[in-house]
Order: structure tokens, then C-alpha cells, then sequence
């Protein structure tokens, strides 16, 4: 064989590279059209009514779950807070009103802990230094899954740890809520520090009710055993629920005492003026009295209601203030 025939021509070697399709590119390109036909396909397909009305479902059931929980929360501020502070018994309201009270609780919280904090910063330090602990613990927690393998033995002993922490806190959360002394109306009377009294309470329950719902989710994102999980659930669930009704009950107060309520007079000889509360449950008005030093609830006759008018507008902290010295 010659050397002709055995060695290869470089220029049409090269221009045969040249010329050749690229495969690759071809396939990548193909691809890559195939996946934007099936994104089409997937952006056009039909509606499926069936998944929008679960959609829908789980949007209407939030938002009348949303409004059931303000008008409890509201409910409860209103009973176990104010009405409990005044003294006077449970009193009469409209839904709208009992509505506007648990909208505003979650403000009045935030306000009362931002004062709190504003006025002693210690208090506020201590605040986060309780939340910190268990917000670390819910961003490190991964919960068990079904099918998947046991955890290492440290894992499973940091859980329990934890989980017995959880229920610890949570019995003292308890014990310093059912020892609290709840402070009435009689005691503001004549105290000058009446209001910060009722705003550090508030501020504290509010502290409280955050603390105990957070470790109420921690800890079902524990990796424990289900028996461990339910048990210390439950704690942690009752231990919450019990600090959302205090805390709007300590919030209720400092809400509702701010409002403006009509000051009547009657039309007897003294001419006392009287700030009209509410109406109880048995029919019977309650008001409060504005003499300064004799402030205090009272219960007005029926009959003393048809010569009554409206003379001023004031609300109830106004009144206590004028009694402080």
C-alpha cells in the first residue's frame, strides 16, 4: 500500500467535522422543546371543579374559624376581664361590640408588651430570652416520619429531655397564673399607678399565652414516641388555651376601660352624675358614680331610668384618674 493511501487528508477531515450535524445540541434543543409543550399542555388543562371547591372550602372554613376565634376571644375578655374587674356582674352586650373587643386584643396586647418593655427593659430582655429557647428548639426539631427509621439514641434522649422541659414549663406557667391575685375596680380607686399596674398584667399574659403556644408546637415536632407526643401534648394544648383566655382577659380590661360611655343624669335633687356601664343580665343598670372620692359601681332603680338625659361622654379610666390624688 502506498503512503497516499494510508494517510488521511486533513483538509477534508476537517471539513467533514465541519459540515456534521451537531447531535448533541440537536437533542438538547428537542428536549428542551418537549418540556415546554408539556408546561403548555399543564398551563391549558381544564379547571377540575373538584379541587376548586376544596380550595374554596379551606378558605371559607379559615375565615369563619377566624371570626369565631375573635368573638370568643372577645367573649372572654368581656366576662372573665371587665365584667369580672367592675364587679358589678355579668352585663349585656351586642355581638358587634363583643366582635370589635376580640379584634382589638391582639393590639392591645402588642401595645401593652411595647410599653412594658419602653418602661422597664429588663422586662422585655426576659421576654425574649424565655421565646428564644423555643423558637431555636422549633427550627432544630424534625418530626418522625411514617416509614422512616428509628432515631439515633442521643436524638431520641434530647427529644425526651426536651419534651419533659416542655411539660416542666408548662406546670410553671400554670402555677404563676392560678397564684395571681386578679385586681378589681375597688383597687384602682385612689391608686395612682392603677394604670401601669393594669398594663404590666396584660403585658405578662400576653408573654405567657406566646411562650406556652410555642411550646405547645414544639412540641409535636418532637421526634418521641406518639404515647410521649399525645401525653405531653395535651399539657402543652391545655397549658395554651388556658394563657390565650387570660391574656384577653388582662387585655379586655385595658381595652374596654378606654372607651367612651354616655354620663346620664337624674333628675333628683342631688343630680348626680352617674357614667351608665351597661345593663345586667337580670335587667337591672349599672352605672358608675362620679364624686371623686365615693366613685363606685351602683345599681340604678328602673324607675329612675325614665327621667334620665345624657349630659357628656367619658370613659372609665377618665373617671378613676379623677379620684387619684
Amino acid at each position: 500500500m502506498s503512503k497516499d493511501q494510508t494517510t488521511s487528508n486533513p483538509v477534508r477531515s476537517s471539513q467533514s467535522s465541519r459540515t456534521s450535524p451537531p447531535t448533541t445540541l440537536s437533542r438538547s434543543a428537542a428536549s428542551g422543546a418537549a418540556k415546554s409543550r408539556v408546561l403548555a399542555r399543564g398551563s391549558s388543562s381544564p379547571d377540575d371543579p373538584v379541587r376548586d371547591g376544596v380550595q374554596l372550602g379551606v378558605i371559607a372554613f379559615t375565615s369563619a374559624a377566624a371570626l369565631i376565634g375573635l368573638l370568643v376571644i372577645g367573649a372572654i375578655a368581656e366576662r372573665i376581664g371587665i365584667d369580672h374587674w367592675l364587679g358589678a356582674g355579668a352585663l349585656i352586650r351586642p355581638i358587634g361590640e363583643t366582635f370589635v373587643s376580640g379584634a382589638e386584643l391582639p393590639i392591645v396586647m402588642l401595645h401593652s408588651l411595647y410599653r412594658s418593655g419602653v418602661d422597664e427593659p429588663l422586662f422585655f430582655a426576659a421576654a425574649l430570652a424565655l421565646a428564644i429557647p423555643p423558637i431555636a428548639g422549633l427550627v432544630a426539631a424534625r418530626p418522625r416520619r411514617r416509614g422512616a427509621e428509628r432515631p439515633a439514641p442521643a436524638v431520641a434522649a434530647a427529644s425526651g429531655l426536651t419534651a419533659a422541659l416542655v411539660v416542666g414549663a408548662d406546670i410553671l406557667i400554670g402555677v404563676h397564673a392560678s397564684s395571681r391575685t386578679r385586681s378589681t375596680l375597688d383597687d384602682a380607686i385612689g391608686n395612682p399607678e392603677w394604670a401601669d399596674s393594669l398594663r404590666d398584667v396584660a403585658a405578662t399574659d400576653c408573654v405567657a399565652m406566646i411562650l406556652a403556644i410555642l411550646l405547645a408546637v414544639l412540641v409535636f415536632r418532637l421526634p418521641t414516641e406518639r404515647w410521649v407526643r399525645g401525653l405531653c401534648g395535651t399539657i402543652a394544648i391545655a397549658t395554651a388555651v388556658t394563657t390565650v383566655g387570660l391574656a384577653a382577659a388582662s387585655a379586655g380590661v385595658v381595652t374596654v376601660i378606654r372607651r367612651e360611655l354616655p354620663v346620664m343624669v337624674i333628675d333628683t335633687p342631688e343630680a348626680d352624675r352617674i357614667l351608665l356601664v351597661g345593663t345586667r343580665t337580670d335587667g337591672r343598670t349599672v352605672g358608675l358614680g362620679t364624686g371623686g372620692a365615693e366613685t363606685g359601681m351602683m345599681i340604678i332603680a328602673p324607675e329612675s331610668l325614665q327621667t334620665l338625659s345624657i349630659v357628656d361622654r367619658r370613659s372609665i379610666a377618665s373617671i378613676i384618674d379623677s379620684t387619684t390624688p
